[in-house]
């Protein structure tokens, strides 16, 4: 860096100094033309806020790839380490060359707690498929999400990702005017080699998620066959069911709609 200040024109050597048997120190001093470029990224620095990208976003960006009993304790750290912060930034406020410098890393530490606290207080949103468009998604989401279970008792789960090692049960969004059962046989025809039965509407399901108002219309279908499809699928029993997108949320469902009663 100091070569570069050198050749620039922006330092000056001023002397090479050496201390009994330490190696050589050489001193620089600010030139008048590194004195305007200084200025100049002050400015910059005053005028544009900075890159705020964090690892935080890549974490919100991919929280489908942890279990979801797993984020309160997680951003219960993240609090603990914001507030130990809180505490140094106090006691080194008196040391720092400004004190709106210590003041803004305290401002941004409180509205990182404030977030925490909004996250906190929001129900967790729960997508049942990953069949999105390109539009912005709408305020309220329509979604029929399907329990399809064999007389054996075990339900049928789609890996919608074939790079993803997590299992969603059949579902997707309705399509404009669609109505919920039409979705329901839509998705079913989805898959061929399935002998369908009886399909039942037995729950509807709705909660804010963090882009709008989600309503989900779970269906329980009787099938059974080998349940071919463009995207690999499997067979499941309700004592195994696989790693799901939502943590307990497929599971759940899946045992309270799947259990055949005798």
């Amino acid at each position: 860096m100091l070569r570069f200040l050198e050749r620039s024109g922006y330092a000056r050597q001023v002397a090479v100094e050496r201390e009994g048997s330490r190696p050589k120190r050489t001193r620089y001093a600010i030139t008048p033309k590194g004195r305007r470029y200084l200025q100049d990224l002050l400015r910059e620095a005053w005028r544009r806020p900075g890159n705020t990208a964090q690892p935080i976003d890549a974490a919100l960006a991919a929280e489908g790839e942890l279990d979801e009993a797993e984020i309160p304790a997680l951003l219960g750290q993240r609090r603990a380490a914001l507030l130990d912060r809180l505490q140094l930034l106090k006691r080194i406020s008196r040391a720092a060359p400004a004190r709106e410098m210590v003041r803004r890393s305290e401002v941004i530490t409180e509205a990182e707690l404030a977030w925490i606290r909004e996250l906190e207080s929001m129900p967790s949103e729960t997508e049942v498929g990953p069949m999105q468009t390109a539009q912005p998604e709408p305020a309220i989401q329509l979604i029929a999400n399907l329990v399809v279970r064999r007389t054996d008792g075990q339900v049928l789960f789609v890996r919608y990702d074939p790079e993803d090692e997590r299992w969603w049960l059949p579902g997707e969004d309705l399509n404009p005017y669609e109505h919920p059962n039409e979705a329901a046989r839509r998705i079913l025809a989805e898959f061929s080699g399935l002998a369908i039965g009886a399909i039942e509407m037995r729950e509807i399901e709705s909660f804010r998620g963090r882009r709008g108002w989600h309503v989900v219309f779970h269906y329980r279908v009787d099938a059974d066959g080998a349940a071919a499809s463009r995207f690999p699928t499997s067979w499941f029993p309700l004592t195994n069911l696989p790693r799901t997108p939502h943590g307990r949320w497929e599971k759940d469902i899946a045992r309270k709609l799947g259990v055949i009663k005798p």
